[in-house]
C-alpha cells in the first residue's frame, strides 16, 4: 500500500455509485445441521488481537460465496471457514465480523451456537468441543448493506462507486488496520494465513475480480454472472479482496501471461503506456528476490488506491495518465507481492518489513530501468529528502504512524544503507535468504537482522539499536584543517552530532578530498562517539574543500562549521588504554596513543595463545587512534590483544560475552 494516496485527489471519494439492476440471492440450506438461526447472547463489541484469548484455532481456509446487489448496495454472503483446533479442547473461537445481520450458522459435524458481540464480533460455540488437532468447517449465513471506515478520507472496507464496488483490505484510522472483516467473517491478525477460494455473483454487464486464478464463469441468465476465483497459497485476511467493474481486460499474452490488467474502457489508450514497464518490473524482481511467487499479477482500477491485495493490485484510476510518471507506484505495489505478501509482517509494529521494503524497491526499478545513477536520484530525492522534510522522528519499529515517512521513506532509506555498508554480494544474499526462510509466512525485524548478520558475518546490533529501534536521525557538523606547515599530508577533521533525539549514530563515513587538480581521495572514518571526535587523517596533497558523505551512505543533514578551531591533537607519550567496551558482545574498540607515525597492527590471541586474526591499521599519525574489532564467530571468553605500533607494543586483556 503506498500511503501518498489516502490524499491523493480527495474529491475522489464524494462521488456514488450508480445504480444496477440484480436480484438478491437466497441461500437453500438442504442437508446441513442447524443448530441456532440467532444468536444465544449478546457480548460487547470487538476486542483488540491482544486481547483475544479465544483464537486457539488455526485457520485452513475461507470459502466465500456473495451475490453483490449494485442497485441496492446489499450484499448476500455464505462463508464457510475451515479450522483446526490448536488448544486440548477448543468450546469456542472467536471472528471479527462488521456490520452484517447473521441469518444462521451452523457446521455439518457438529452443533454449533454463535454469538453477536455489538454488530462487530462473532464466536462460535461448539457442541461437542474440539479435540486436539480435530478440523471442522463452519458455515455463516449473511446479508447487509457493506460497510468502510468513516472519516473524511475512508480508505478500508467496502465501497460503492460510480463504476466499480471494492472493497480495501486495511483501514487508515483503524488500529490494527485489517478490515476485511466488513466482507466476510475471518481472523485479522497477519500471523494466521489461510486460503481463499470465492465465487462472486454480479451483473452481467460487470467484471469481478479476486485473488488468485480464475477458474471458471457461469451465466445464470438472470443477468447475474458468477466469478470462481481460487487462491491455493495461504495469506492473511487483509489481502483477499475483490473488485467489481465495468472492466476490459487486457493480459500480457506471450511476453507473460501471468500478468494482466483490469481497465476501464475509456481509458484503453492511456493504460497502454501506463502499463508498459510492468513486465521490466518483473523481470527485475524476479532477478533479485527470485521467482515470482504466486500464480497470477494484476492490476484493477479503482476509484481511489493502491493496495497489494494478493496477486490483484487495486490501482487508482486517477493515476492511469497515459505516461510513466506513476511507475513507482506500480513498482511499490509489484515488489508487495514478495514483501508483505509471499513474506508478511509478524507484527503491526514490524510494518516497516512490508512498506519500507517495497519502498526500497521503487528504487530497484528505477536502477533496473535507467541505471545506477537513476537509483541514487531516487534515493536521495523521493526517499531520503522527503523524510528529513517530515519532521517525524519516532522509531521505524513500533511506531506512533502506521502510515508515515518513518515507515515507508525512512524505512527504505535505511535498506539503503544497508546495501551500501554490506555491499550488494550480502545485502541481495540476506534478502534471498530471507524470503526463502519465511516464503509463505511471517517473519518479524529480528528475522531481517539475523539474515543480514548470517550473510554478512557481522554484528549489526549496532545499527538496528539506532537506525531501526532508535529516534530521528543524525545531524553532523563537521570542520577540517590542515596539519602543521611541515605536514602538507595531514589533515584534523572533527565530527560532532547534535540531533534533537537522544539516539546517537556510529556510523562509516566518507570524506571525498578536493586538491587543486581536482577531486580526488575518499577516506572512510568511523564516528561512534557520543560527544565532539576528532581525526587526524593522510592524504596526498593540500586539501582546498572536503565533501561530507559524497555517495549518500547516511540519511542525515549535515553542516560545515568554517568558523570552528580544531586544535592538533597532543601526541605525548605511547599509550594503550586498551578496548572498549570490556567485556563486550561481538564489536569493541581498542583506543591508543601515538607519539610518532607508525605502522600499526593488531593481532588478536586465544587464552591458548593461538593467533585468531590481525588487525591493521595502516600508517596512523601521532595522537589517538583507533581500532575496532568484530569477533564474529568467536566463542565467548577470554583473548590478548597485542598492538605493535613501530617500536613501540603493548599487550591487554579482553573479555567477549555472546
Amino acid at each position: 500500500m503506498k500511503k501518498n494516496m489516502v490524499f491523493f485527489l480527495g474529491l475522489w471519494f464524494v462521488f456514488v455509485g450508480i445504480a444496477q439492476a440484480c436480484p438478491r440471492l437466497h441461500q437453500k440450506i438442504t442437508g446441513k445441521h442447524v443448530s441456532n438461526v440467532g444468536p444465544i447472547r449478546e457480548q460487547p463489541g470487538l476486542m483488540s488481537l491482544d486481547e483475544d484469548t479465544l483464537h486457539n484455532v488455526d485457520i485452513l481456509g475461507y470459502e466465500l460465496s456473495a451475490q453483490v446487489d449494485i442497485t441496492t448496495q446489499l450484499l448476500d454472503g455464505h462463508s464457510t471457514i475451515s479450522m483446526a483446533a490448536l488448544d486440548d479442547s477448543v468450546h469456542e473461537t472467536w471472528m471479527s465480523f462488521h456490520g452484517y445481520d447473521v441469518d444462521s450458522v451452523y457446521a455439518d459435524d457438529r452443533d454449533v451456537a454463535y454469538i453477536r458481540g455489538g454488530n462487530d464480533s462473532l464466536t462460535f460455540v461448539f457442541n461437542p468441543a474440539l479435540a486436539p488437532d480435530e478440523t471442522t468447517a463452519v458455515h455463516i449465513i449473511y446479508n447487509g448493506h457493506p460497510q468502510h471506515e468513516g472519516g473524511f478520507s475512508p480508505w478500508g472496507g467496502f465501497f460503492f462507486r460510480t463504476s466499480v464496488a471494492f472493497s480495501m483490505g486495511d483501514g487508515f484510522s483503524t488500529d490494527p488496520p485489517p478490515m476485511t472483516d466488513y466482507v466476510m467473517p475471518c481472523y485479522l491478525n497477519p500471523r494466521d494465513r489461510a486460503t481463499f477460494e470465492s465465487w462472486w455473483r454480479v451483473p452481467t454487464s460487470r467484471v469481478a475480480v479476486s485473488n488468485g486464478v480464475l477458474v471458471d464463469t457461469v451465466n445464470h441468465g438472470d443477468g447475474t454472472k458468477t466469478w470462481h476465483y481460487k487462491l491455493e497459497q495461504p495469506v492473511p485476511t487483509y489481502l483477499m479482496s475483490v473488485a467489481i467493474g465495468d472492466y476490459m481486460t487486457v493480459v500480457q499474452q506471450e511476453e507473460n501471461p501471468l500478468i494482466e490488467y483490469h481497465i476501464f474502457p475509456a481509458y484503453e489508450t492511456r493504460a497502454e503506456t501506463h502499463f508498459s514497464n510492468v513486465l521490466n518490473f518483473m523481470e527485475g524482481f524476479e532477478e533479485r528476490f527470485g521467482p515470482y511467487p504466486f500464480d497470477r499479477m494484476s492490476y484493477a482500477m479503482t476509484s481511489f488506491g493502491d493496495m497489494e491485495h494478493v496477486t490483484c493490485v487495486h490501482h487508482h484510476q486517477a493515476t492511469v495518465q497515459g505516461s510513466h510518471t506513476y511507475d513507482w507506484l506500480l513498482a511499490h505495489e509489484m515488489s508487495h507481492m514478495w514483501w508483505g505478501n509471499w513474506v508478511t509482517l509478524g507484527e503491526w509494529e514490524d510494518l516497516w518489513l512490508n512498506e519500507g521494503f517495497a519502498t526500497y524497491c521503487e528504487a530497484l526499478a528505477m536502477e533496473h530501468l535507467h541505471g545506477s545513477a537513476s537509483y541514487m536520484d531516487y534515493v536521495v530525492n523521493d526517499l531520503m529528502n522527503p523524510y528529513l522534510s517530515s519532521g517525524e522522528t519516532f522509531p521505524i519499529y513500533d511506531p506512533q504512524s502506521y502510515w508515515s515517512y518513518t515507515v515507508y521513506e525512512k524505512g527504505a532509506s535505511v535498506m539503503h544503507m544497508l546495501r551500501q555498508l554490506l555491499g550488494d554480494s550480502a545485502f541481495f544474499g540476506a534478502w534471498s535468504n530471507y524470503g526463502e526462510a519465511h516464503a509463505y509466512d511471517v517473519a518479524v525485524t529480528a528475522d531481517w537482522q539475523q539474515e543480514l548478520e548470517a550473510a554478512s558475518g557481522q554484528d549489526l546490533d549496532w545499527f538496528f539499536e539506532s537506525w531501526v529501534y532508535g529516534w530521528g536521525y543524525p545531524r553532523y557538523y563537521y570542520a577540517a584543517w590542515p596539519g602543521p606547515e611541515d605536514s602538507t599530508n595531514l589533515v584534523y577533521i572533527r565530527i560532532r552530532q547534535n540531533q534533537t533525539t537522544q539516539t546517537y549514530f556510529h556510523m562509516p563515513i566518507e570524506l571525498l578530498f578536493e586538491y587543486p587538480g581536482g577531486w580526488d581521495t575518499t577516506v572512510t572514518i568511523w564516528n561512534d562517539a557520543v560527544a565532539e571526535e576528532i581525526f587526524t587523517v593522510l592524504i596526498p596533497d593540500t586539501f582546498l574543500s572536503i565533501d561530507f558523505d559524497p555517495n549518500h551512505n547516511i540519511l542525515c543533514r549535515s553542516y560545515y562549521e568554517a568558523e570552528a578551531v580544531v586544535a592538533p591533537p597532543v601526541a605525548g607519550d605511547f599509550h594503550f588504554s586498551g578496548a572498549y567496551p570490556n567485556p563486550f558482545n561481538s564489536t569493541t574498540t581498542f583506543e591508543f596513543n601515538l607519539p610518532g607515525f607508525a605502522d600499526v597492527r593488531l593481532r588478536i590471541f586465544d587464552i591458548l595463545g593461538r593467533e585468531v586474526t590481525t588487525l591493521s591499521g595502516g600508517l596512523m599519525p601521532p595522537g589517538n587512534g583507533r581500532i575496532r574489532w568484530q569477533a564474529d564467530g568467536l566463542p565467548s571468553g577470554i583473548y590478548f590483544a597485542y598492538l605493535e605500533a613501530g617500536t613501540h607494543s603493548a599487550l591487554a586483556k579482553v573479555i567477549l560475552l555472546k
